[in-house]
């Protein structure tokens, strides 16, 4: 190749090295925040006073009260526990009670461990808390991280 070929690809090489360069960025335009939209129903409550029920409490009217017979497959030991429905939104609340006396209240402690490490296989993280109210009643929260039925439970 003579030094008037090479010099010409030269030019050229730098010219097209320049443009290839200065096409390749394009300009950032940034996206605003978009956040999901949940319209809820008008905020309506009713209270659940059911006869032979230890507890009271109000719930939306547009949620249906179910009672629940079944925990983990089996039989539930007392006749209390329920579920709030909420169809429109494919969500339930579990709502379980349990009466605390002196000689059941460690067992009801390690049950609240055994349920807990039941999300184990899918949870990615179970965070424990104490909680002590001002009354000095003493607690534990777990906040279970992952794809569980529960992510809070006490």
């Amino acid at each position: 190749m003579n030094s008037k070929a090479l010099a010409l690809l030269t030019k050229y090489y730098h010219w097209l090295l320049l443009i290839f360069f200065i096409s390749c960025n394009s300009v950032y335009t940034p996206k605003p925040k978009g956040y999901y939209t949940i319209n809820f129903p008008e905020k309506k409550y009713t209270t659940f006073e059911m006869p032979g029920y230890p507890y009271t409490f109000e719930y939306p009217v547009y949620a249906k009260i179910i009672k629940d017979s079944m925990f983990f497959g089996e039989k539930t030991e007392n006749p209390w526990w329920i579920n709030i429905d909420f169809p429109q939104f494919n969500g339930k609340v579990y709502v379980s009670y349990k009466q605390i006396e002196k000689n059941n209240f460690s067992s009801l402690v390690n049950d609240a461990y055994k349920l807990t490490g039941k999300h184990a296989q899918k949870a990615y993280s179970i965070d424990d808390s104490s909680i002590v109210t001002k009354l000095g009643i003493h607690g534990m929260f777990f906040k279970v991280g992952g794809e569980v039925a529960t992510a809070n439970q006490f």
